[in-house]
């Protein structure tokens, strides 16, 4: 029986081969899920300082027992530091409702870059078994990832307009592709608000006014006619509307616009 399952696991690994960083990360959270047969799936990105993990992508089966957390203060948490420190599988044994029932780290060039984490709250017993699965099954992301991100270095010169993290057309378009199908397969929530400025509307001096507003997950392109876009990962139309009246604030004009027809 055991071996069925670890030759049902590699072959549903398998879907994790793509040269987007991207569909790595959400196809990881839904075989995730059919791996252990479990619920509440996440991965989080660490930012940049090290003090938060950022939801990227979360399962569709939410509850009301169970809430994925979109920020967990890495500060705040003796088991985040611990989990990051130690490299290992962590299991919330002492049931800490502000954590998830388990949590591993995803580590690339010798940095714990994220965290892969379920909440399911069924999950009692959490067996040596299950947690070699886990641990195959972050490997097999781990290495997906690398292969990724190898991938959108190289051709990172073509992705971007020079000087800038703002994406060209057809890569914007592919991400916003990527969510559409996150969205009508596993509920994932996206937002897009269009931007322009008051005094200056070029892309280079855009980028930089806006940089220190983004996240780790979002993403900054251009339409077919030029025009700046910012897409809010795993963020509802009400949340957005948040980030809106911040960016008026910042002499920016932002509009809130529907997913594939930017």
């Amino acid at each position: 029986m055991v071996e069925k399952e670890m030759i049902l696991s590699i072959k549903l690994l398998n879907q994790l081969n793509s040269l987007s960083s991207n569909r790595v990360i959400e196809n990881a959270v839904i075989l995730t899920e059919k791996i252990l047969k479990c619920r509440g799936a996440a991965f989080y990105i660490i930012s940049e300082d090290g003090r938060y993990l950022r939801l990227v992508a979360q399962s569709h089966n939410n509850s009301i027992d169970f809430r994925i957390k979109k920020s967990i203060e890495a500060d705040l948490a003796e088991a985040i530091k611990t989990l990051i420190e130690s490299r290992n599988i962590f299991v919330n044994k002492q049931e800490d409702k502000e954590l998830p029932k388990i949590m591993v780290p995803i580590v690339i060039n010798n940095k714990v870059r994220a965290v892969l984490a379920i909440f399911d709250d069924t999950l009692e017993d959490f067996n040596i078994h299950q947690e070699n699965i886990f641990e195959t099954i972050s490997e097999a992301v781990t290495n997906a990832l690398i292969n990724a991100y190898t991938y959108e270095n190289a051709i990172e010169a073509d992705r971007y307009i020079n000087n800038t993290g703002v994406l060209k057309y057809e890569f914007f378009k592919e991400i916003i592709e990527n969510k559409e199908y996150f969205k009508i397969n596993n509920d994932a929530e996206y937002s897009i608000i269009k931007l322009s400025h008051k005094f200056n509307n070029d892309v280079e001096y855009l980028y930089y006014n806006l940089k220190s507003q983004l996240r780790g997950m979002d993403y900054i392109g251009l339409d077919e006619e030029g025009s700046l876009y910012l897409l809010l990962s795993n963020t509802s139309h009400e949340e957005a509307e948040f980030v809106i009246e911040r960016l008026i604030k910042r002499g920016f004009n932002a509009e809130l616009v529907s997913g594939l027809g930017f």
